[in-house]
């Protein structure tokens, strides 16, 4: 049996049945104790190469580690020939394509160069084989000189031929379709299957005629094609090779022009591939199977089969040699095949350009980019390489990340060292200089610009350099890149120093490189040039000169089908028309505006750029809102654009890579030029629409709206991969309901227009309030900035009350609302710097809100809604899971004391002195309660915020973002320093400990807004919070009402003497959820 079976291996494995190979090869046809050495090497290394060949690398990596620990005992050809196939195999896992062909110098000098192809033994064939494989790529990313090889090659295949040794002819037929062009292989193989005898192997003769379809559809030769598919689908050879028979349904599917066929074929392989075909294969199904999706418009159906695809791929990587897997673990082989990351790589290159630019489908690019460097870090192409950090560099450069642009820029000029190609090279390096020259690339710790100004001269000097090196050595290509940057920066010098901004040297010079280039390229590149030089205008405010010099650059966009210049250009014409509008209204300049922007629009659609239809809509919102004097429907027009403004900018934002905001839109894309800052804050334009319209109901859909989503935006802000959590927020998403638990709410919104203060309050589902307060933002915020100035921390109660009652106009309709509505619970949503100030204890004629009513905080209400919802869902708390944690750094003793008082009367779980992040965080992710009484540490960024333990180990904002607390829900007590202390990002709205364990999954928090005394503040707290020494104990029972509990401790320490300025009490706040069910 054993040694019927293993002749049989052979024959099977020529003709490309891998899989019923290793079927005979599977330990349980073979006892190895029954095995002699010799059979037992001949069975390991028969499995090794079916599992190779159909791209078992799970497989191979287990029976390499096996080899490994035997092959000692081999002769050395045996053991070379492990050594090529394992180089081979992690060649098609790790790309590693130097180590390969140095493992192929090695066994070539040793057993080929020198041995007669005559001489050739079975295993000398294999040898050749692989080694012609691997020699060729060789030549094809290095030079490397393989003519020698493929003439052994063809050499042994006359021989072969002529003896009428057809299984080793199915070897070398294989190794053609790799080293061959489609020509040769048609010729090769005729040859083969017209011999003498060749008939009597079914099996081999699907093989080499599916291998000869597939160099027919290669060279495009369709007639006999169909007549071979005809032939393989006859009564003789249909029943013979199944695993090859399915090669040749693929290829018949892939080029035919009929879809249904397409279809039809992928539903009915489904239940069969996964058993019967090669990892190659499997690959090829599903880059047909996404093909097949983006014809049909499924994009995130094809980014779902991509992204399959790609893990895959990186699904088992060998190490560098067998050796190095003797002492890991093995994993045992996956149900699908494993498959080829340099066949991943290879397909996926010719998607990858269309990718980046269909707008909806950069983020996979993006990532699949990111991934490879990530995965695949022994990659030794550095073409492939080079070419795959220009992805992320290009579509980060569009959306104005210069951060990100200036890291991929530089990681491929340092990879282009390595490449051989000269072009490679200078196109690195020029994009590098070029983004290292960027005005976005600026010095820090230079608060007076000195240095930066110093900078920016040295970096025309730079530049000039190049642009004469370049010129020197007639790369025509890079002097005009480089002529075009400095024409840029003189123009943007002459812009800013106030003169008419005319390019007077540098026009000319990057006119005249650009003469040196192709009449393509010049076609292609002329419209930037006049482009440059026309916005040049308009950042000069010479309107109509911008716009006259607009109708040249329109003109010959056309002509070069430039759509990208020509959209810019009209949305250009269409912003200088208006500012001309706004300046001296003329119904003839809006007009001009209007057909420029809407024929923007046009081409935009016709693009599918869903962004730069977002500008053409805030810019024709802009329009409308510029008109609303003059025009009765101006305001509902206006309303429409910015919906639709919300509806594109929406799916913009899905997927998502970079740092891009709405507000930011107009400045980060091409499409608004050079130094334009945007004057245009489209949802407080809504707002403010609808405050004069007197529609309050949708004065606060478009707060709450703003809101959520300048917290969705903040946090797509972030790296490690938080967007990838975040959800769209929706107009309607927070109905009134959600809020009601039995109790009186009141929500209360603050926004800011511009210098206007505006108050929105919400009783129910239908009583809405809307009010301009008595004060203004600039008045706010120079109190708010007063107070940081004098470092006044409201410790005397005379000094404290007389400070905060100067913002008493900021809660004066709330402390009127609060007398009457007692029983209610305030839950109040601040904005932008007012989210800075403790609101709720803000004096107005001496008394404050939360003298009246329990208060609540949220970031919007979209954000508590989604937790109100969440925490009605959780798992019911079982006993022991309430932790409290205080002095984790040891030297806060109230904070130690307080929590053993806490836990000695409600009997839970203390972690005191000296606690690790690591015991924090296993108690955590099972934790219903969690009490910490400790050290918090503030941080430049928000994301850096961090509770401090033991040694100094910190748990900062941006980990607890990726946690996930949800199962339990937990309610959350911060005790410390500053742990309510929000951070404003860039787009005023607040981040950090406390969205970040709200957005982790937490129902509330409970923190403090200052630093704050840990004796006196932070222990009486918790003394008064759960009732330690007093008759109203805190019992783990029944349903928390936090802010009630929370408003009576805070109350409790104003009430003491010694201890009633607002220092003491004003700091708590409450976050979140306000009633916690045990």
């Amino acid at each position: 049996m054993p040694s019927k079976g293993l002749e049989d291996v052979p024959r099977l494995r020529s003709s490309g049945q891998y899989n019923a190979a290793l079927s005979i090869l599977s330990d349980e046809n073979f006892e190895k104790s029954e095995l002699g050495s010799e059979t037992q090497r001949q069975l390991l290394l028969e499995r090794l190469l079916c599992s190779v060949l159909s791209q078992k690398f799970h497989a191979v990596k287990e029976l390499a580690a096996l080899i490994s620990e035997q092959s000692s005992a081999w002769a050395e050809i045996d053991t070379d020939l492990f050594r090529l196939i394992y180089a081979y195999a992690r060649f098609h896992t790790a790309i590693d394509l130097k180590g390969a062909l140095d493992v192929f110098g090695e066994v070539y000098g040793r057993h080929l160069r020198d041995t007669k192809v005559s001489d050739f033994q079975p295993i000398h064939v294999l040898l050749l084989c692989f080694s012609s494989i691997i020699i060729h790529l060789g030549s094809a990313f290095f030079g490397t000189e393989d003519y020698e090889c493929l003439q052994k090659l063809e050499e042994l295949r006359l021989i072969l031929l002529q003896n009428g040794n057809h299984n080793e002819l199915g070897m070398v037929h294989l190794t053609e379709k790799h080293c061959l062009n489609a020509p040769d292989q048609i010729q090769h193989l005729q040859a083969t299957i017209e011999s003498p005898n060749f008939k009597k192997n079914p099996g081999l003769e699907v093989h080499l005629k599916v291998l000869l379809l597939n160099a027919y559809y290669n060279t495009d030769d369709r007639q006999r094609a169909n007549e071979l598919v005809s032939d393989l689908c006859s009564s003789v050879l249909a029943q013979h090779n199944y695993e090859r028979q399915l090669c040749a349904q693929y290829l018949e599917v892939k080029y035919t022009e009929t879809s249904n066929e397409v279809d039809s074929f992928l539903e009915t392989l489904d239940a069969t591939v996964e058993m019967q075909a090669t990892g190659d294969l499997w690959q090829e199904i599903g880059f047909l199977r996404a093909r097949r999706h983006l014809m049909s418009g499924l994009v995130d159906q094809y980014i779902e089969e991509l992204f399959a695809l790609l893990k895959q791929s990186q699904s088992c990587i060998l190490p560098k040699t067998p050796t190095d897997l003797i002492e890991g673990d093995q994993a045992q082989d996956s149900v699908a095949p494993s498959q080829s990351a340099w066949l991943f790589w290879r397909q996926y290159m010719d998607l990858l350009t269309a990718d980046m630019n269909a707008q909806n489908r950069r983020p996979l690019a993006v990532r699949c980019a990111q991934s490879f460097f990530e995965f695949q870090t022994e990659c030794t192409i550095p073409e492939l390489r080079y070419t795959l950090s220009t992805v992320p560099a290009e579509c980060y450069e569009e959306i104005g990340d210069m951060h990100q642009v200036l890291h991929w820029r530089g990681l491929g000029a340092e990879i282009a060292k390595d490449c051989d190609d000269e072009d490679i090279r200078d196109e690195a390096d020029c994009n590098f200089h070029l983004v290292f020259a960027d005005d976005a690339i600026i010095m820090i710790d230079d608060p007076h610009g000195v240095k930066q100004k110093s900078w920016n001269a040295a970096k025309v000097r730079d530049l000039e350099i190049l642009y004469e090196e370049t010129k020197k050595q007639e790369k025509w290509k890079y002097t005009f890149r480089y002529a075009q940057a400095l024409l840029d920066k003189e123009l943007d010098l002459a812009v800013a120093n106030g003169r008419p901004p005319a390019g007077e040297k540098w026009y000319a010079n990057t006119l005249e490189a650009l003469s040196h280039l192709g009449v393509a390229e010049q076609l292609s590149y002329r419209p930037r040039v006049l482009f440059a030089l026309a916005h040049a205008k308009f950042d000069f405010k010479s309107y109509l000169g911008c716009i006259e010099s607009l109708q040249e650059v329109i003109k010959i966009s056309k002509v070069a089908n430039n759509r990208v210049i020509e959209t810019n250009a009209l949305f250009t014409s269409a912003r200088a028309w208006l500012h001309l509008y706004q300046n001296s209204p003329e119904p003839s300049q809006w007009s001009s505006g209007y057909e420029s922007v809407t024929a923007c629009l046009a081409l935009c659609t016709q693009e599918q750029r869903l962004d730069w239809k977002a500008c053409c809509h805030t810019l024709l919102a802009t329009m409308w809102y510029a008109k609303r004097d003059a025009d009765n429907d101006a305001l509902q027009n206006t309303l429409y654009h910015i919906t639709q403004v919300r509806h594109n900018w929406t799916k913009v934002m899905q997927p998502k890579f970079g740092n891009v905001k709405l507000e930011d839109l107009l400045t980060r894309y091409a499409i608004s030029g050079r130094n334009a800052k945007t004057p245009y804050s489209i949802w407080r334009m809504a707002v403010d629409i609808c405050v004069t319209l007197r529609e309050h109901s949708q004065v606060w859909s478009w707060i709450e709206y703003s809101k959520a989503r300048a917290f969705r935006e903040s946090l797509h802000s972030c790296e490690d991969g938080l967007n990838q959590q975040i959800t769209e927020p929706e107009m309607d998403e927070t109905g009134f309901d959600r809020f009601m638990t039995g109790q009186s709410i009141i929500m209360v919104h603050w926004i800011i227009l511009e210098e206007n203060i505006l108050l929105c309050v919400r009783e129910d589902s239908t009583t809405y309030i809307s009010l301009e307060l008595n004060c203004t933002t600039s008045q706010v915020k120079e109190w708010y900035h007063g107070l940081v100035a004098s470092n006044e921390d409201l410790s005397d109660i005379e000094t404290a009350d007389e400070i905060l009652s100067e913002l008493q106009e900021l809660v004066r309709p709330l402390i009127d609302l609060a007398t009457k509505k007692k029983d209610s619970i305030f839950i109040l949503c601040p904005t932008q710097v007012i989210f800075k100030i403790p609101v709720h204890a803000i004096p107005v004629d001496g008394t404050c809100l939360l003298d009246l009513v329990p208060v609540v905080y949220t970031h919007s209400f979209a954000v508590l809604g989604r937790i109100m919802q969440q925490n009605s869902t959780s798992s019911r708390p079982d006993v022991g899971e309430f932790e409290f944690f205080g002095s984790p750094t040891g030297d806060t003793p109230a904070g130690s004391e307080v929590v053993r008082k806490i836990v000695a009367q409600c009997g839970r779980q203390e972690h005191v002195d000296d606690v690790s992040k690591d015991e924090f965080l296993k108690s955590i992710n099972m934790a219903s309660w969690i009490h910490f009484h400790g050290h918090v540490i503030s941080a430049d960024h928000p994301l850096n915020q961090a509770l401090l333990f033991h040694h100094g180990e910190k748990l900062a904002a941006r980990e607890i973002f990726k946690m996930d607390l949800s199962k339990r829900s937990p309610a959350v007590l911060l005790i410390g320093c500053g742990s309510g202390v929000e951070r404003l990002d860039p787009g005023d709205e607040p981040l950090g400990l406390v969205s970040s364990l709200l957005f982790a999954g937490a129902s509330s928090v409970i923190a403090t807004m200052w630093p704050i005394h840990d004796r006196l503040s932070g222990a009486k707290f918790s003394e008064h919070f759960y009732g330690i020494d007093c008759d109203k104990k805190f019992k783990f029972e029944g349903c928390i009402d936090l802010a009630r509990r929370m408003r009576d401790a805070a109350l409790a320490i104003k009430r003491n003497p010694a201890t009633q300025a607002p220092y003491f009490w004003a700091g708590f706040a409450l976050y979140g959820r306000w009633n916690f069910r045990v």
